[in-house]
């Protein structure tokens, strides 16, 4: 089945799914199903004809592709790269930071992917995300990306998660800094995608965090994000809309 994906294999060659030298590789895993799973395949090999079409696929990205520890968040840069192509943006992936540049309105993408892990179970098995295990996650995030966020440009931060993470739980992080769901603070009103924060105290109220323009959640390769209200870098409307942006207004 693998022999129909041309765009795949330019990077990963037949050979490639016959060393048993990449058995971890999520890719060979895939292929060697019996319930092979084709959709997944063919998403895959049309990124890649967009991104080369584009000129976009590299030494760089192959490695990153075919390395198995970095084969999963790649893929996600891969989609939101082509999805931003198909709007009409024009990109530049750069070999280290950011993950993806916006040449034509001095924006980047740093794109981080929020793996699943026992730490994130609960007593009975079940996937239950807090605000303090995303905390935990944005702590990290803060410690990397910051320092190298630039005045001046739109700065913004994807993060790819499971289907069961809400987007409250980035709400209450971001803006509210309590569990908006169980009682929290409540926003009065939505008024033409403009939401008046009454508790102001999440993780964008602090001065460190300026830098940030949005912070963008994607979940089922849909997107719905939060603008910071402290960062005065004007975001277009054509990147609001792509990415489902939320504008807040302190009172």
């Amino acid at each position: 089945m693998i022999e129909k994906f041309e765009n795949i294999l330019e990077i990963f060659p037949l050979e490639w799914f016959e060393d048993e030298n990449n058995s971890k590789h999520p890719l060979y895993i895939l292929n060697k199903r019996k319930n092979y799973p084709k959709e997944y395949f063919e998403i895959f090999d049309n990124n890649l004809k967009v991104l080369k079409d584009n000129e976009l696929v590299s030494k760089e990205l192959k490695n990153k592709l075919t390395n198995p520890s970095q084969f999963e968040d790649t893929l996600i840069e891969v989609k939101v790269a082509v999805i931003l192509l198909l709007n009409g943006f024009k990109i530049k992936l750069p070999n280290t930071f950011p993950d993806i540049e916006i040449t034509d309105m001095n924006a980047i993408i740093e794109v981080k992917n929020l793996h699943i892990s026992d730490k994130l179970l609960d007593a009975t098995g079940d996937y239950a995300v807090e605000i303090d295990d995303i905390k935990k996650i944005w702590d990290r995030i803060s410690e990397e990306i910051l320092p190298k966020l630039e005045d001046g440009k739109i700065n913004l931060i994807l993060m790819h998660v499971n289907p069961l993470v809400e987007f409250d739980e980035f709400e209450d992080l971001l803006i509210f800094c309590e569990r908006s769901r169980k009682g929290g603070v409540k926003y009065t009103y939505d008024r033409k995608k403009e939401q008046f924060i009454w508790g102001f105290k999440g993780e964008f109220s602090r001065e460190e965090n300026k830098k940030i323009s949005a912070v963008i959640m994607m979940k089922n390769n849909y997107f719905k994000g939060i603008i910071n209200p402290l960062n005065k870098q004007q975001i277009p409307d054509k990147l609001k809309r792509v990415f489902n942006l939320i504008e807040f207004e302190i009172v």
